[in-house]
């Protein structure tokens, strides 16, 4: 395990700062009960807010926080331009009116959207050029690191996988710098609820030269990395666990999660244990061939079941998104080996947003690694997207006994895929979407 770690910056912590939490609503229950509770700052990374009651009230818990009227504690809150815009009425920007004259209020816009492709791709449609896709929730020096966005299905009915990681100064303030890094190359919603470019983004995202504008975001990126250090070696102390910060930034060439996977998947060995979760299932070409051709390792792998599809049950074209995934699946299956199991994720009335990787190794059996964050390991998340992610590695028993069993509490809830599963009705991929997939699956 050591080699594939050999060159990622990392955070020493203490295994008892770390907690797994489990289920939406509690993961709901803990965000609100930090937004009350948070003196000094929360910078809040999603994807978007959802409009419903139980975001309102979240965003009440900030607002009426004595720190934030006060003036004494600082809010910055991060999300994608395009999917916080949309809705004409209501969307991200104008829930958020409550937080407008003290709040740093960032949209993120990708710069590969511009020119003619801008004009002429349609709302939703649009959003397939790339997106900010980090999850992670900063307050004082804890961090809640997820694929949860901020919307009331992530806090009821939709399961995803949340780490929370307590008194942890060093990684609080890493991705308190990575929000603002990101934000200040990005619109900003100013007192008013206007939403004009930052005072410190000295490049256009859209209309500005795009290289200048990747120069620009490359150089505030990277300059984080240097407040980690280099763990050399792991030994078999107690209570040891390190985090290690990926991020993947394809449009910008910054490429850590590929490089780190690639690296793990290519080097597992007889007998190892791989567990990959994605709701989304749909492994980049590079992921899928290498686990392909694995014939010696246990590995697992989790996803949605057609029915947990979060497009399940979409209209038009997105109706059909469940049927992409279903064909990517049968691809894997079709070249399976008895080594590689398939599950899907069911569960009623819920959908499945999870995604993570455990693993264990024969060499180093005192410790399991995880990865979890935005990332679902696919073409968008590789080539596209922002995504942020965690590896944590420990030693320490209770810690890896409790990361068991968060990932079989996952499989419990799921059934094995057989050849027969592919006869069932909502497996059946209409040939149009078979035939594109190679084409089609690059964009999601």
């Amino acid at each position: 395990m050591n080699n594939i770690l050999s060159l990622l910056r990392g955070i020493q912590v203490k295994s008892t700062s770390i907690e797994i939490i489990s289920e939406p609503q509690q993961f709901y229950e803990t965000l609100c009960k930090l937004s009350e509770e948070s003196t000094k700052r929360i910078s809040l990374s999603t994807l978007y807010l959802g409009t419903g009651d139980l975001e309102k009230e979240l965003i009440n818990k900030i607002s009426t926080n004595e720190g934030y009227k006060n003036g004494s504690l600082k809010v910055n809150f991060l999300c994608d331009y395009l999917r916080g815009s949309r809705g004409s009425t209501i969307n991200s920007i104008t829930m958020l009116k409550d937080l407008y004259n003290k709040g740093n209020l960032y949209l993120y816009h990708t710069p590969e959207l511009r020119g003619l492709t801008k004009k002429i791709l349609p709302e939703r449609v649009n959003e397939i050029i790339g997106l900010q896709h980090m999850k992670f929730y900063v307050f004082d020096d804890d961090v809640i690191i997820s694929g949860a966005n901020l919307s009331n299905d992530y806090f009821t009915t939709r399961q995803d996988r949340y780490i929370y990681i307590k008194n942890c100064p060093q990684l609080a303030e890493y991705f308190n710098d990575l929000l603002l890094a990101i934000g200040t190359c990005s619109f900003k919603i100013d007192g008013y609820g206007d939403v004009k470019l930052d005072d410190n983004c000295l490049v256009h995202p859209f209309e500005g030269n795009i290289n200048d504008f990747r120069n620009m975001v490359i150089s505030r990126v990277l300059s984080l990395k240097s407040k980690h250090e280099i763990i050399e070696k792991f030994n078999d102390k107690e209570d040891m666990t390190i985090i290690f910060p990926l991020l993947n930034m394809g449009c910008y060439n910054i490429c850590e999660e590929n490089d780190f996977l690639n690296s793990l998947f290519s080097s597992l060995s007889l007998n190892d244990n791989l567990t990959i979760a994605s709701g989304y299932f749909n492994l980049t070409e590079n992921y899928f061939n290498t686990i392909s051709k694995n014939k010696n390792s246990n590995i697992n792998i989790i996803t949605a079941s057609p029915r947990a599809n979060g497009f399940y049950g979409g209209k038009g074209l997105s109706s059909n998104i469940p049927s992409l995934y279903v064909q990517v699946s049968k691809d894997l299956y079709n070249k399976n080996h008895d080594n590689i199991k398939l599950y899907e994720y069911y569960k009623d009335k819920w959908t499945f947003h999870g995604k993570g990787i455990w693993y264990e190794s024969l060499e180093n059996p005192s410790h399991i690694l995880t990865v979890v964050g935005s990332s679902n390991y696919g073409e968008r998340s590789s080539r596209r997207d922002l995504e942020a992610q965690l590896v944590i590695v420990t030693n320490d028993e209770v810690l890896k006994n409790r990361l068991i069993v968060e990932k079989n509490n996952l499989i419990n809830n799921c059934h094995l895929v057989n050849m027969n599963t592919f006869l069932d009705p909502e497996h059946i991929v209409p040939l149009w979407v078979k035939y594109s997939t190679k084409l089609l699956r690059h964009f999601f």
